[in-house]
C-alpha cells in the first residue's frame, strides 16, 4: 500500500464504486438508515447520497481497515451509512455543535437549534455503533475548536474524513490542514456543498488541498436552488 500513488488509490476507489458488491453494500445501507429515522439535507437528491454511499464503502474495499470522522451531523442521514462502512472495533467521531454555535446554514437555524431531535439522532447512532461493535464519541463543538484542543491522535486509523460543518473557506482550510496532518495513511476526503453557491470550498482546496488525488466531482440539481449543489471526494496520502 506503501508504494501505491494517491492517484491510483483514487482511480481504485472510483472504479470500485460501480462493482455489484459496493452498489449492494450502499443500497443495504440505505435502508438500514432509513428504518432507523436518520436524515439527510440532500434525501431530495437521492443520487448524490447514493454516490456517498458507494464513495465510502469502496474506500472500505480499497484503503486499509480504519474509522471514519465527520464534521456536521444533522440527522444522521450519512453518519449512518459511515458507521455501517466501518469495520467491528474500529470508531466513528461526530463534530457538530447543533443549537450551541452559528452554523454554515443560516436558514436552518431553527432546525439545528431543535435539541429533542438532536437527541434523537445521537441516541440512534450510539445504538447503530454498539450493534456494530463501533466506538461512536460526539463532540458538541465546531471542528475548529475540535483543532485547537487536538482531539485527534497522530496515527489513528481513519479511513474516511467527512467534511459538511462550515463551508467558509478558512474553516475548509483549517481542517484539512489539521486532519491531514494528524493523518499518517491514506484516506479518503468527502467535501460536501463543494460547488458555487459555498465558493470558499474549491478555494480551501486550491490552497490546502495540494497532493491530494480527486476520485469525482460531482454537481446536481436542488430543488429550489436555482445553481446546481454537489460535493467531491479525495485521496491524501501522508
Amino acid at each position: 500500500m506503501s508504494s501505491t500513488t494517491a492517484a491510483e488509490l483514487a482511480a481504485q476507489i472510483l472504479a470500485a464504486m460501480d462493482s455489484p458488491e459496493v452498489q449492494a453494500k450502499a443500497e443495504q445501507a440505505l435502508e438500514r438508515s432509513k428504518a432507523l429515522g436518520f436524515e439527510s439535507d440532500w434525501d431530495a437528491v437521492p443520487e448524490k447520497l447514493r454516490a456517498f454511499r458507494q464513495a465510502i464503502f469502496a474506500s472500505a474495499k480499497v484503503l486499509p481497515p480504519g474509522g471514519s470522522v465527520e464534521t456536521g451531523v444533522f440527522r444522521g442521514g450519512t453518519s449512518g451509512p459511515l458507521i455501517l462502512s466501518n469495520p467491528p472495533e474500529s470508531f466513528h467521531i461526530g463534530i457538530d455543535p447543533f443549537g450551541n454555535a452559528a452554523q454554515s446554514y443560516p436558514e436552518l437555524a431553527e432546525a439545528y437549534a431543535q435539541w429533542k431531535p438532536v437527541r434523537r439522532t445521537l441516541k440512534r447512532l450510539t445504538k447503530l455503533a454498539q450493534e456494530r461493535d463501533v466506538t461512536y464519541l460526539h463532540y458538541a463543538m465546531g471542528s475548529s475548536r475540535f483543532a485547537e484542543c487536538d482531539l485527534l491522535e497522530v496515527g489513528q486509523q481513519v479511513r474516511v474524513v467527512h467534511l459538511d460543518g462550515d463551508h467558509r473557506e478558512q474553516a475548509v482550510i483549517d481542517e484539512l490542514a489539521y486532519f491531514r496532518r494528524k493523518i499518517q495513511r491514506p484516506c479518503l476526503f468527502v467535501l460536501d456543498d463543494h460547488d458555487s453557491t459555498y465558493p470558499g470550498v474549491e478555494t480551501a482546496m486550491q490552497k490546502a488541498g495540494q497532493g491530494m488525488a480527486k476520485v469525482f466531482h460531482r454537481l446536481y440539481d436542488y430543488p429550489g436552488f436555482p445553481t446546481k449543489l454537489g460535493f467531491s471526494a479525495w485521496v491524501h496520502c501522508s
